[in-house]
């Protein structure tokens, strides 16, 4: 696995673990200001990038319903349990 797929899955884990749950309808914009007010920093164009990253893998889908309210994104809920699992047992 390579290093943006590596970072791209802690990327979505942490949004899972932090409330933010397996559907992020938040702009890529606000989501960076929610996570440098967390203490993540981490730029729009980065958190973009991720979640290209996690559709190419299969571990996201995004609906775009609207230009004005930004895309939807779906993260693979059964996937990402396995994965918690994994690290947890």
């Amino acid at each position: 696995m390579e290093l943006q797929e590596r970072r791209a899955i802690d990327f979505a884990l942490y949004l899972i673990a932090n409330d933010y749950g397996h559907t992020i309808k938040i702009p890529a914009r606000e989501l960076e200001r929610q996570l440098k007010d967390k203490g993540r920093n981490i730029s729009f164009m980065t958190i973009g990038n991720y979640f290209k990253t996690l559709e190419r893998m299969g571990y996201a889908k995004k609906k775009m319903h609207c230009r004005l309210w930004g895309a939807t994104y779906k993260l693979n809920r059964y996937a990402f349990e396995k994965m918690i699992n994994e690290k947890q047992g």
